[in-house]
């Protein structure tokens, strides 16, 4: 979306070249239209001296020529351009689902700095590139853009909007479970949250990307079930597995305050993630680090572009009125002048 930023162009910039043209033929006018007196030689006027109005004998000249340029400026249609106001068409809709259960805090994952990471922190990241552009990626401008976050209860903390700040502000807020009773993997309950918000949308083009490091614990709500309430939809899910394989290191708070990390089993259901994806026309894909967390969202924007080449996204203020009219002004003035106090002889 971007800050508000007036962007001046020409609607027909190759009329520019009027200006040129015209004051070329005005230049032949005047040399075929020039009055002359004959004398003998110019010393005889050379020791006469000169008035104000010989000294500005030029001004009605260079004012035609200013208002020729300023008329050929106004026949190219300047104008500014509001680049507040987008116009979204064949936009896509986005759904992003992220696991916030207790094993997200798994250090497994690399920062910018190249230093160890908790999971989440490493998804925040890689998300807020690819909703507002960088690393390589050029963001979901254009896209209706929503968060759900899911443990053992799914929240869906951002509607889908345009309004990326907002979206990016409850990304960073989000925060991994800190009790018993919130932790949990209900995939099957996060995929349906994010259903019913898409549900509501008419957007031609809808999608989930959902991400999880675990496997699915909630009995009372079948991911399955939710997959094919999406395909009936016409929702795409895209599934992200993350986490390295074998066992990850975890964070350990000691009575004394230290933190100390030790290693702990990891486990994935990657047939579930394959299931749901391929049963909606997604893909799975696994994220064993943070650069190939980098490179499966890459490849989710590359493949969920809409066709937007080629659309306008602001709306213009013509300023055609301003230049001619100084041109007009400048004409009438030159020719006043012309006709009175810088009349020239035989004119």
């Amino acid at each position: 979306m971007g800050d508000t930023v007036g962007r001046l162009d020409f609607a027909s910039p190759w009329l520019l070249l009027a200006a040129p043209l015209a004051l070329l033929l005005l230049w032949f006018a005047r040399r075929r239209s020039s009055p002359a007196i004959g004398f003998s030689s110019e010393m005889l006027v050379a020791e006469l001296p000169g008035t104000w109005r010989t000294r500005f004998v030029w001004l009605p000249g260079a004012l035609v020529v200013v208002g020729v340029v300023l008329a050929a400026i106004a026949l190219a249609r300047p104008r500014l351009g509001d680049e507040q106001t987008v116009v979204r068409s064949e936009g896509i809709a986005i759904e992003l689902v992220i696991d916030t259960s207790s094993s997200m805090l798994a250090h497994d994952f690399t920062d910018a700095r190249d230093q160890p990471t908790d999971r989440l922190s490493a998804v925040k990241a890689v998300v807020r590139s690819f909703v507002e552009g960088g690393d390589d990626l050029p963001g979901r401008g254009s896209d209706l853009v929503g968060l759900t976050v899911f443990a053992g209860y799914a929240d869906a903390t951002c509607p889908l909007t345009l309004d990326h700040r907002l979206l990016l502000e409850s990304l960073d807020a989000a925060e991994i479970a800190q009790t018993r009773e919130e932790d949990g993997t209900s995939i099957g309950l996060g995929l349906a949250v994010a259903l019913g918000r898409l549900r509501e949308t008419d957007v031609a083009s809808r999608i989930v990307v959902l991400l999880t490091d675990g496997e699915d614990n909630d009995p009372e709500n079948d991911p399955r079930a939710a997959a094919q309430v999406a395909a009936d939809l016409g929702v795409r899910v895209y599934t992200v597995g993350m986490g390295s394989q074998g066992s990850a290191p975890y964070p350990r708070t000691l009575k004394d305050g230290r933190v100390v990390f030790t290693h702990q089993p990891t486990s994935l259901d990657e047939r579930l993630l394959t299931d749901i994806a391929e049963s909606t026309g997604g893909v799975y894909q696994r994220a064993g680090n943070t650069e190939s967390l980098r490179r499966i969202y890459a490849a989710i924007d590359r493949l969920e572009r809409a066709e937007i080449e080629g659309l306008s996204y602001r709306r213009w203020r013509e300023l055609f009125a301003l230049p001619l009219s100084f041109a007009g002004v400048l004409w009438v003035l030159a020719f006043l002048l012309e006709a009175t106090l810088l009349r020239r002889l035989g004119s």
